[in-house]
């Protein structure tokens, strides 16, 4: 079986690690509001830091592919990340509306979540050209690195957590080429794994009220208070940091299929997008119950418990339309079809020839 089809075959430990990903990244958001004041949630938070989108950008990478996108595929694109992009930012406009929090429309600037939908479209249509580099991660690292510098690049269409995270993307990719099995199944890795995984927990506990969070934010420029020395070397250590955990998460994460979980995160886009609507709609109350000395607890059974709705059969029946739309009729059956009639009988006769290459879109979508 080769790379591309071996990626693209279902694994249930991807789905798993989907799973942990998102029920943390709901965790954190619940969360929020509490860290300053709950030790024992600050720490978990920060341990969990590297588990959360880094993750999710190294499985986005994975299942991507670098072949030249046909008409069809950027159809695909628009229809799977643009258009869901689009309509949660509606979403999110009418909610605030509903909170009375006035009239805010994201389409500039993502609303709560939605960049990853604008990164990840810009990457999907940037790897071919990003996998013709004769150093694709060195270059992506490099670009991640200086984009920092740049004052005017910030949250705006997420351009800057595009390009700082691009990193990781390629690493998802590049596992793909053998490196997955390699890096996933030899018994080392998986001792390595669990000492990251274990020092990240220590360091954690012993450091998370004395490191500055503003080093992990990737949506706006460097601070200005930082020396440009420090600025490219602490995003480089937090890359290095966020790529390490992440793998050794995907490590530990068990490969078989766990019942209920494995299921729960093959819908992980669906708690990914949904879960800060629910949050801006009863996050305040669920923060304000959660202020006691059962923060913890508290909040990893009611973040595992909205990951388990959002992520199920019923939920994804009702919220498919928004998140996985079809929305064939925004395209014509045939895109070449207008452009073939302005042609002429040679140029038609050429097209004809060369049909194999684009037997994918010549004929009208079912």
């Amino acid at each position: 079986m080769s790379a591309s089809a071996e990626a693209t075959r279902r694994q249930p430990g991807w789905d798993n690690a989907r799973w942990l990903a998102a029920t943390l990244i709901v965790i954190h958001h619940l969360t929020s509001g509490l860290l300053a004041r709950h030790p024992t949630l600050e720490m978990l938070d920060f341990a969990a830091w590297g588990m959360r989108v880094p993750v999710f950008c190294i499985l986005a990478g994975y299942f991507s592919r670098s072949e030249n996108l046909a008409p069809r595929d950027l159809r695909r694109l628009i229809e799977s990340l643009l258009v869901p992009y689009l309509l949660f930012g509606l979403l999110h406009t009418l909610v605030l509306l509903v909170r009375g929090d006035g009239f805010r429309v994201h389409t500039v600037v993502p609303a709560w979540a939605t960049w990853f939908l604008l990164s990840l479209l810009c990457w999907r249509i940037a790897l071919p050209y990003i996998a013709r580099l004769r150093y694709p991660l060195l270059c992506s690292v490099v670009l991640a690195l200086v984009i920092g510098y740049v004052d005017k690049v910030d949250n705006v269409y997420s351009a800057s957590r595009t390009v700082v995270w691009l990193p990781l993307f390629v690493i998802g990719w590049k596992l793909q080429q053998g490196w997955a099995q390699r890096l996933l199944s030899r018994r080392w890795t998986l001792v390595a794994a669990a000492a990251v995984i274990t020092a990240d927990i220590m360091i954690a506990i012993g450091l998370h009220d004395r490191l500055d969070r503003s080093w992990l934010r990737t949506d706006a420029p460097y601070p200005s208070d930082w020396t440009p020395l420090l600025a490219w070397t602490v995003r480089l250590a937090m890359l290095a940091t966020a790529t390490v955990v992440a793998l050794s998460t995907l490590r530990l994460v068990p490969k078989r299929s766990i019942p209920l979980i494995t299921y729960l995160g093959s819908g992980g886009l669906f708690v990914y997008l949904l879960h800060p609507l629910v949050l801006r709609l009863i996050g305040d109350r669920l923060e304000t119950w959660l202020d006691g000395w059962w923060a913890l607890p508290g909040a990893v059974a009611i973040g595992a418990l909205t990951a388990a709705v959002l992520g199920s059969a019923p939920v994804r029946t009702i919220a498919a339309p928004i998140v996985r739309p079809r929305w064939r009729w925004l395209f014509r059956p045939d895109g070449d079809r207008t452009h073939q009639k302005m042609r002429t009988p040679t140029e038609q006769s050429v097209a004809r020839t060369d049909r194999p290459a684009w037997r994918g879109d010549a004929r009208p979508t079912p």
